[in-house]
C-alpha cells in the first residue's frame, strides 16, 4: 500500500468522501491519518492488508462493531469504514484521540 497524499479523497462504504489531511503515525497494522469528514476532523486508521490473514473477515468485523457501536464511551471505536482502495486495502474513521493538557 502507498501512502496517501494530502487532499486526496477516499470514499467509505456509505458513499461519502473524506479528505486526507495529514499523516499522523505508523506502526506495524497501518498508518493512521487524520482526515476531514463532513466537516469533522477524525482519525482514519488504514491497514496493511498483507499482514493479515483474512481481510474480507476483519472488513466485516469492524462493519459489525460499527452496528452495534462501543461498549462504552472511554473507546475510540470506528464510525463508519471506507471503500475497498484499488490494492484491496482498507480503513475506517474514529474520533481523534483528545489532546491531554499538562
Amino acid at each position: 500500500m502507498r501512502e496517501f497524499e494530502k487532499e486526496q479523497k477516499i470514499q467509505t462504504a456509505s458513499g461519502e468522501d473524506l479528505e486526507i489531511i495529514q499523516k499522523l503515525g505508523e506502526g506495524g497494522q497501518g498508518i493512521v491519518y487524520k482526515a476531514n469528514y463532513q466537516g469533522k476532523e477524525m482519525a482514519l486508521k488504514w491497514y496493511f492488508v498483507r499482514k493479515m490473514k483474512n481481510p474480507r473477515a476483519f472488513y466485516e468485523n469492524i462493519q459489525n462493531n460499527i452496528r452495534h457501536g462501543a461498549p462504552t464511551k472511554a473507546f475510540l471505536w470506528p464510525t463508519e469504514v471506507t471503500e475497498y482502495y484499488d490494492d484491496g486495502s482498507f480503513g475506517y474513521l474514529m474520533d481523534l484521540r483528545p489532546v491531554k493538557s499538562v
